[in-house]
């Protein structure tokens, strides 16, 4: 009896062992990336608001995110929470230029240069500027494009607020750069974007 109880306390000592090894191989993959979803900008503070969806692999213990400087992608900042899906930059620029940005996971062994999950595709702010003529009364609307949604993006539509008014959109605008023709109203003109 005594050899029989040896012989199941070593085999199950050797099964724990082989479990604990196989926990720690699995865990020893590097994580999968999230999926960002998009970048926007709040107009009323300039920052730059990241959302994305959560990176599948349950060791992700939380998330960091890039921008693009010098053409080198530099961390900004840790988001250290497995379930976070939003952040928001303060000390973005994008009021100024467009700015890229990149997110990557990190689990819970999470060292520099450990492991860490592929950057995430690119996604870049849009870039609007606009000139009024006052002689003719229009305003000419310039942007840079998108950058993230690759073919899925259709068009922008541009809503205006002219006079303290109501948002509206003027018209649907194809991909590049169009105009707004024939604002006599001779007020505030402030657009926002809102892409399909």
């Amino acid at each position: 009896m005594k050899n029989y109880l040896i012989k199941y306390l070593i085999l199950f000592l050797l099964g724990l062992n082989l479990f604990s090894f196989e926990i720690y191989s699995q865990e020893t993959g590097i994580p999968d990336p999230p999926v960002f979803q998009y970048i926007t900008i709040d107009l009323t503070t300039g920052h730059t608001l990241l959302t994305w969806d959560r990176s599948p692999s349950p060791e992700v213990t939380g998330y960091i995110i890039f921008l693009e400087q010098n053409n080198a992608w530099m961390p900004v900042d840790t988001v250290k929470h497995p379930a976070a899906t939003f952040y928001e930059y303060d000390l973005s620029k994008a009021v100024y230029y467009p700015e890229s940005y990149v997110i990557s996971a990190y689990d819970s062994s999470f060292q520099p240069g450990g492991r860490e999950s592929q950057l995430t595709d690119r996604h870049t702010t849009i870039f609007t500027s606009a000139v009024f003529d006052s002689c003719t009364g229009r305003i000419d609307v310039n942007w840079t494009p998108y950058i993230g949604w690759a073919d899925s993006l259709e068009s922008y539509i541009l809503y205006a607020e002219i006079n303290g008014d109501s948002l509206y959109s003027p018209e649907s605008l194809d991909y590049l750069t169009k105009t707004i023709l024939n604002n006599r109203n001779r007020g505030e003109f402030n657009g926002i974007f809102n892409s399909n």
